[in-house]
């Protein structure tokens, strides 16, 4: 009978083991994940700043047109 509970005992050990092991993996799939997750972010950030400044750009370029065709079309007005 002995024997049988050693068995029993190493059978739990191996399980306890082999759980081990499989949240060790699992633990550096989600680490490895993570940083994939952080780096896509700071991508998407760097991306989205640089829409945000050639939208601002664009803006304040679409204002000094307005701008000029108001002067143009006073100048017109004035003309005639």
């Amino acid at each position: 009978m002995r024997c049988y509970f050693r068995l029993k005992a190493d059978d739990a050990s191996e399980s306890d083991n082999d759980r081990v092991k499989e949240l060790e993996r699992e633990n550096l799939d989600l680490k490895i994940t993570n940083r994939g997750k952080d780096f896509l972010i700071e991508q998407m950030q760097k991306e989205r700043d640089g829409f945000f400044n050639r939208l601002l750009t664009t803006n304040r370029k679409m204002g000094e047109l307005e701008t000029r065709l108001l002067q143009l079309e006073e100048s017109k007005s004035e003309k005639r």
